[in-house]
């Protein structure tokens, strides 16, 4: 079975998810959850365990194609704010749950780099420090 990287953003009240190829895991109620192709291709980075417990990563950097219906530079000067906002970087198996997708970072999105509509937007993906 094919894996795929998946990259979810949330800002603005919704969620911008994107894969390596447009893909629709399905949740546990039986929901598609759509993501759009538009991830170039992404390498584990190189404090990434597959085989850990709960593989975790400090950060990891994306690019996306953002929609162009919809430009992040008009999001932003409506006043949502893109740092801070949640994000995550999973690896997810054909044929699986959503649920079941390995997430490799989870936390906040930072450092957005973004022009016009058509033009790819860069970010980082940082981790949440785990707590005692």
């Amino acid at each position: 079975m094919a894996r795929h990287w998946l990259v979810r953003l949330d800002i603005a009240g919704r969620s911008f998810r994107w894969s390596d190829t447009p893909v629709e895991p399905v949740d546990e109620d039986g929901r598609a959850v759509p993501h759009l192709g538009g991830l170039p291709e992404l390498r584990a980075p190189s404090d990434y365990d597959p085989f850990e417990q709960s593989p975790r990563v400090s950060s990891v950097s994306v690019e996306v194609v953002w929609p162009p219906d919809d430009p992040l530079a008009d999001i932003i000067a409506a006043g949502h704010r893109f740092t801070g906002a949640y994000a995550e970087v999973a690896l997810w198996e054909d044929g699986t749950p959503y649920g079941a997708r390995e997430l490799v970072v989870a936390g906040t999105a930072d450092q957005p780099e973004y022009g016009t509509a058509h033009q790819p937007v860069a970010f980082t993906v940082k981790g949440v420090p785990w707590e005692d």
